[in-house]
């Protein structure tokens, strides 16, 4: 369609210019460009005086502000809107008398009061949808202000459309470029993995030759059969990881006579009786702990001493009666058993915070309720899955700490001294230190470690304020206080769901994160409409 060029087209071609040849630039700043970009159309398009530039995912109803121009960037930015939308059409050209007011029956009521608030009163919008991919718009909005006596030509619809048209085109080329960055990355990487597996299967060649040429030398220069089965016993349990302590005995009757022992140096007796045998897992009358027990040839076995970490399966790759060459090809299946090691940690903690609470030390029940809460707040923060999943094991974890804090201050039922309070703030720099060590995930340790910091800055451990603290750890402050003052205290009694969440609105903005404080009370306060209808 034709259109003619107007002086603030004319005034403006050397800023177009300078925005196009931004588009093949390699590490052009996104934001930087949306907002040169935006401020452009509007001093170009006359009758515009606000506008925003959204992406929209269609498939999850998700509206993130990229750019703002005369309205509450801050807000607008820093959250992400769940809203329906009925006219995402490709190069569609929409103008709107009142957009918040006509998509008001398409989002949540704390979503509308949000954008009232974020939003300058406008007369009207004019906005251009220009489609990315399957699921993923671009909307480019210019308003113009409520007070006003202007409207919008249909050169300046032409010329938005232009604008929309150059919106895509960068973030097409930066998605592609992303994804050749990754791949490029992920090629870097599989590189670095194939030399490091080569180095360990050179070390694993290496070891299998000192090995072989350990137990060729015994073979020759050891002609007494006990002497031959005592140093075989020895290089076979220096090759096993976590063998600490291991003894070869002989099968005799009901009795187990001792031939050899490692780690053993003060034990005086020559028998040993079992107590127990659950699946290989053994337990002696004469010794303390527990021992798994492998076969080392028909009359004689290895029992290697195990504490509470050890991991059966990860040993049980091993079998020591077969031949040195299967024990030398376990090496490799234990590479790949430890890639799943994290995962199996996570089981081992899971498993230790339930075994707590029966001590009364931990809450899981509490934990749990936190972490439900946590997640529900994270999605309407528009996390992903994988942000979703790390928040859900922060919150379940967020106490995990209190397993260093005596139990006699843990279980206290009236409140406690100043003295005991400063060692219960001491839980989160421990719980910090148990993912680090466990899990190695410093994100995840220092959300746990960061969820008791106050957004006016007078929290533990550190002080943080605002911003500074982790989102996730913001959330889990919220969650939490709401399931603490729920739950009952003998020294306190307990809240009521409305007396909760009029104490987190007097809070918002000092102890809480206002946003996220006004998500959790909206989406309480949904509920309860729900649970007061059935």
């Amino acid at each position: 369609m034709h259109f003619e060029l107007n002086q603030n087209v004319i005034d403006n071609i050397p800023k177009l210019i300078s925005l196009l040849e931004s588009l093949s630039k390699e590490n052009e700043d996104m934001d930087q460009f949306y907002n040169e970009l935006l401020k452009t159309a509007i001093k170009i398009i006359p009758e515009a005086d606000y506008g925003s530039l959204i992406l929209i995912n269609k498939n999850k109803n998700s509206w993130s502000w990229l750019s703002v121009v005369g309205h509450n960037e801050e807000l607008l930015k820093k959250m992400t809107f769940h809203i329906k939308a009925d006219d995402l059409i490709d190069g569609n050209v929409v103008l709107y008398d009142d957009v918040i007011e006509y998509r008001k029956k398409y989002m949540p009521n704390y979503v509308y009061n949000m954008l009232q608030k974020a939003t300058t009163p406008i007369k009207c919008t004019l906005a251009n949808y220009v489609k990315i991919s399957e699921n993923l718009f671009i909307d480019f909005s210019l308003d113009i202000d409520k007070n006003s006596e202007k409207t919008f030509s249909k050169d300046s619809k032409e010329i938005l459309k232009l604008f929309g048209n150059i919106a895509k085109i960068f973030l097409k080329n930066k998605m592609e470029k992303n994804k050749l960055n990754e791949l490029n990355k992920e090629l870097k990487y599989k590189n670095y993995q194939l030399l490091e597996m080569n180095k360990k299967i050179q070390k694993m060649y290496n070891n299998a030759l000192d090995i072989i040429n350990n137990m060729a030398n015994i073979t020759l220069n050891i002609k007494d059969e006990e002497s031959l089965l005592k140093n075989v016993f020895r290089t076979l349990v220096k090759i096993i990881p976590f063998a600490e302590k291991a003894i070869l005995v002989e099968k005799e009757k009901d009795k187990l006579v001792i031939i050899d022992k490692i780690g053993f140096e003060k034990l005086v007796m020559n028998e040993l009786s079992v107590k127990e045998n659950n699946k290989n897992i053994v337990e002696f009358f004469e010794l303390s702990g527990k021992y798994i027990q492998t076969q080392f040839d028909k009359k004689t076995d290895i029992y290697i001493e195990i504490n509470e970490e050890f991991d059966n399966e990860l040993f049980n790759v091993y079998s020591i009666n077969d031949s040195l060459e299967k024990l030398i090809y376990s090496f490799s299946e234990l590479n790949e058993k430890l890639i799943k090691t994290k995962e199996l940690i996570k089981k081992v903690i899971l498993a230790f915070i339930n075994l707590s609470d029966l001590n009364e030390i931990y809450n899981i029940k509490h934990s749990e309720s936190t972490a439900y809460y946590a997640k529900i707040i994270g999605k309407e923060l528009g996390f992903d899955n994988d942000r979703l999943d790390k928040l859900y094991w922060a919150a379940l974890m967020h106490d995990i700490g209190k397993i260093g804090i005596p139990s006699n201050i843990l279980v206290k039922t009236s409140k406690l001294t100043p003295e005991e309070f400063e060692i219960v703030k001491k839980h989160t720099i421990i719980g910090h230190d148990v993912i680090l060590k466990f899990l190695e995930d410093e994100e995840l340790a220092d959300i746990v470690k960061y969820h008791h910091e106050r957004y006016d800055g007078k929290g533990y451990p550190e002080g943080l304020k605002g911003e500074e603290i982790p989102l996730e750890s913001r959330i889990i402050a919220v969650a939490d206080a709401y399931i603490e003052m729920t739950t009952f205290k003998e020294y306190r009694g307990i809240y009521s769901r409305e007396g909760a969440v009029k104490v987190i609105k007097e809070n918002k903005g000092t102890q809480f994160d206002p946003i996220i404080s006004d998500i959790f009370i909206n989406f309480l306060n949904q509920k309860n409409k729900l649970d007061e209808t059935f």
